[in-house]
Protein backbone atom coordinates (compact mmCIF):
# COMPACT_ATOMS: atom_id res chain seq x y z
CA UNK A 1 0.00 0.00 0.00
CA UNK A 2 1.38 3.43 -0.92
CA UNK A 3 -0.42 5.45 1.77
CA UNK A 4 -2.91 6.89 -0.72
CA UNK A 5 -6.57 6.61 0.17
CA UNK A 6 -9.32 5.83 -2.32
CA UNK A 7 -9.96 9.55 -2.78
CA UNK A 8 -6.33 10.10 -3.87
CA UNK A 9 -5.19 11.90 -0.72
CA UNK A 10 -2.32 10.70 1.47
CA UNK A 11 -2.68 9.48 5.05
CA UNK A 12 -5.43 9.84 7.63
CA UNK A 13 -4.78 13.48 8.53
CA UNK A 14 -5.35 14.59 4.93
CA UNK A 15 -9.06 13.87 5.27
CA UNK A 16 -9.18 16.38 8.14
CA UNK A 17 -6.57 18.75 6.68
CA UNK A 18 -7.17 18.46 2.92
CA UNK A 19 -4.60 19.72 0.45
CA UNK A 20 -7.03 22.19 -1.16
CA UNK A 21 -7.38 23.93 2.24
CA UNK A 22 -3.62 24.53 2.56
CA UNK A 23 -1.62 27.67 1.85
CA UNK A 24 1.72 27.28 0.05
CA UNK A 25 4.59 26.39 2.36
CA UNK A 26 6.60 29.26 3.82
CA UNK A 27 10.27 28.78 4.72
CA UNK A 28 11.89 31.09 7.29
CA UNK A 29 15.48 31.58 8.45
CA UNK A 30 16.42 33.10 11.80
CA UNK A 31 19.96 34.31 12.70
CA UNK A 32 21.67 36.73 15.11
CA UNK A 33 18.82 37.53 17.49
CA UNK A 34 16.04 37.39 14.90
CA UNK A 35 12.64 36.48 16.30
CA UNK A 36 8.94 36.59 15.54
CA UNK A 37 6.87 38.37 18.19
CA UNK A 38 3.81 36.70 19.74
CA UNK A 39 0.86 36.49 17.36
CA UNK A 40 -2.10 34.37 16.30
CA UNK A 41 -2.23 32.83 12.83
CA UNK A 42 -6.01 33.14 12.48
CA UNK A 43 -7.57 36.32 11.15
CA UNK A 44 -9.66 38.48 13.45
CA UNK A 45 -13.26 39.00 12.27
CA UNK A 46 -12.33 42.55 11.27
CA UNK A 47 -9.40 41.24 9.24
CA UNK A 48 -11.05 38.25 7.53
CA UNK A 49 -10.32 38.50 3.87
CA UNK A 50 -13.14 38.55 1.36
CA UNK A 51 -13.41 36.21 -1.61
CA UNK A 52 -12.83 38.04 -4.90
CA UNK A 53 -16.15 38.95 -6.50
CA UNK A 54 -18.18 37.63 -3.57
CA UNK A 55 -19.09 40.96 -1.98
CA UNK A 56 -19.23 40.60 1.79
CA UNK A 57 -18.95 36.81 2.00
CA UNK A 58 -15.98 35.99 4.28
CA UNK A 59 -13.27 33.66 3.06
CA UNK A 60 -11.71 30.79 4.95
CA UNK A 61 -9.63 31.23 8.07
CA UNK A 62 -6.49 29.49 9.32
CA UNK A 63 -7.61 26.49 11.36
CA UNK A 64 -4.27 24.74 12.01
CA UNK A 65 -0.56 25.52 11.88
CA UNK A 66 2.04 22.90 10.99
CA UNK A 67 5.56 24.07 11.89
CA UNK A 68 8.42 21.91 10.61
CA UNK A 69 11.93 22.32 12.02
CA UNK A 70 14.51 22.05 9.24
CA UNK A 71 17.63 22.52 11.37
CA UNK A 72 18.95 21.88 14.86
CA UNK A 73 19.69 24.80 17.16
CA UNK A 74 21.96 24.33 20.16
CA UNK A 75 19.77 24.33 23.31
CA UNK A 76 21.78 27.26 24.73
CA UNK A 77 21.14 29.34 21.60
CA UNK A 78 17.40 30.03 21.99
CA UNK A 79 15.15 29.76 18.96
CA UNK A 80 12.34 27.99 20.81
CA UNK A 81 8.71 28.24 19.74
CA UNK A 82 6.83 29.62 22.73
CA UNK A 83 3.09 29.23 23.27
CA UNK A 84 2.67 31.40 26.38
CA UNK A 85 -1.09 30.86 26.83
CA UNK A 86 -1.08 27.12 26.13
CA UNK A 87 -1.87 24.81 29.01
CA UNK A 88 0.55 21.89 29.45
CA UNK A 89 -1.02 18.44 29.33
CA UNK A 90 1.78 17.08 31.51
CA UNK A 91 3.25 19.64 33.94
CA UNK A 92 6.39 17.57 34.58
CA UNK A 93 7.14 16.59 30.98
CA UNK A 94 6.37 20.02 29.52
CA UNK A 95 7.88 22.14 32.30
CA UNK A 96 10.54 24.64 31.21
CA UNK A 97 11.77 25.26 34.77
CA UNK A 98 15.48 24.54 35.18
CA UNK A 99 15.87 23.03 31.71
CA UNK A 100 17.98 25.77 30.16
CA UNK A 101 15.28 27.42 28.06
CA UNK A 102 15.82 31.01 26.99
CA UNK A 103 14.18 33.84 28.92
CA UNK A 104 11.61 34.22 26.12
CA UNK A 105 10.60 30.54 26.32
CA UNK A 106 10.64 30.17 30.10
CA UNK A 107 7.93 32.71 30.90
CA UNK A 108 4.85 30.45 30.90
CA UNK A 109 2.82 28.03 28.82
CA UNK A 110 4.61 25.55 26.57
CA UNK A 111 7.89 25.94 24.66
CA UNK A 112 9.39 23.68 22.01
CA UNK A 113 13.08 23.56 21.14
CA UNK A 114 13.88 23.36 17.43
CA UNK A 115 15.13 19.92 16.44
CA UNK A 116 15.64 18.97 12.80
CA UNK A 117 12.87 16.66 11.63
CA UNK A 118 10.42 17.53 14.42
CA UNK A 119 6.96 18.86 13.56
CA UNK A 120 4.71 20.96 15.77
CA UNK A 121 0.98 20.97 14.97
CA UNK A 122 -1.41 23.20 16.85
CA UNK A 123 -5.00 24.22 16.27
CA UNK A 124 -5.58 27.92 15.66
CA UNK A 125 -9.33 27.42 15.80
CA UNK A 126 -11.68 24.86 17.28
CA UNK A 127 -11.89 22.29 14.45
CA UNK A 128 -15.55 21.58 15.16
CA UNK A 129 -16.92 25.09 15.50
CA UNK A 130 -14.38 27.37 13.90
CA UNK A 131 -13.98 29.54 17.00
CA UNK A 132 -10.50 31.14 17.26
CA UNK A 133 -8.40 29.64 20.05
CA UNK A 134 -6.58 32.33 22.04
CA UNK A 135 -4.30 29.60 23.48
CA UNK A 136 -2.68 29.40 20.01
CA UNK A 137 -0.76 32.62 20.65
CA UNK A 138 2.85 31.80 19.73
CA UNK A 139 6.25 33.37 19.12
CA UNK A 140 9.63 32.40 17.74
CA UNK A 141 12.15 33.25 20.46
CA UNK A 142 15.41 34.93 19.38
CA UNK A 143 18.10 32.66 17.96
CA UNK A 144 21.42 33.82 19.45
CA UNK A 145 23.96 31.51 17.82
CA UNK A 146 23.66 29.52 14.64
CA UNK A 147 20.78 29.47 12.21
CA UNK A 148 17.24 28.19 12.63
CA UNK A 149 15.30 27.08 9.56
CA UNK A 150 11.57 26.33 9.64
CA UNK A 151 8.84 25.55 7.13
CA UNK A 152 5.25 26.46 7.94
CA UNK A 153 1.99 25.20 6.46
CA UNK A 154 -1.30 26.83 7.36
CA UNK A 155 -4.47 24.83 6.85
CA UNK A 156 -7.77 26.65 6.47
CA UNK A 157 -11.24 25.59 7.58
CA UNK A 158 -12.50 25.96 3.99
CA UNK A 159 -10.90 25.76 0.57
CA UNK A 160 -7.96 28.17 0.36
CA UNK A 161 -8.03 30.51 -2.62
Amino acid sequence: MDGTSSDGEHGGMSRHLPVHNQEPMEVLRYVNGQKYDAHWDWFDDKEVRKEPGEGSKPSSNRMATVLMYLSDVDPSSGGETALPLAEPLDEVLQSVDGRGYSECAARSGISVRPKKGDVLLFWDMDPAGGTPDRHALHASCPTFNGTKWTATKWIHNLKYT
